[in-house]
């Protein structure tokens, strides 16, 4: 997504935002199989019309009946919902993350997205 803003000229901040994933309606055999304590979310700030607004596009508006938090019908002028509860929020450098290798957790956490948008709750 900063990629993309970048392309049009449209500034852009990275952000580290230190959660639980204990906070989101995730099963807990599958947050079992993450590492404990803390992680990490990557979203960004982009500058539009001279104001500095979070653009997290995270969970797509399918995920809205498993209660992630969705921003629905966003007008590209202001905040959407970031996609966790922040801890602690810090700038932040990302590197590339085409090549992350998927982890049991991410894979058991891909599976269960993909069953919330075919599913009907």
């Amino acid at each position: 997504m900063g990629n993309k803003l970048k392309e049009t000229n449209i500034p852009v901040k990275y952000y580290r935002i230190e959660f639980k994933w204990e906070d989101l309606p995730i099963p807990k055999e599958i947050i079992k199989l993450g590492k404990k304590g803390p992680a990490h979310h990557l979203a960004l700030k982009a500058k539009v019309n001279n104001k500095w607004i979070w653009i997290d596009p995270t969970w797509d508006p399918g995920l809205e009946k498993g209660g992630f938090p969705v921003t629905k019908n966003w007008n590209g002028k202001t905040n959407t919902k970031l996609a966790v509860k922040p801890l602690k929020i810090e700038k932040f450098e990302p590197n590339d993350p085409s090549n992350i290798e998927l982890t049991e957790f991410t894979r058991a956490l891909n599976k269960y997205l993909d069953k919330i948008r075919k599913d009907k709750f």
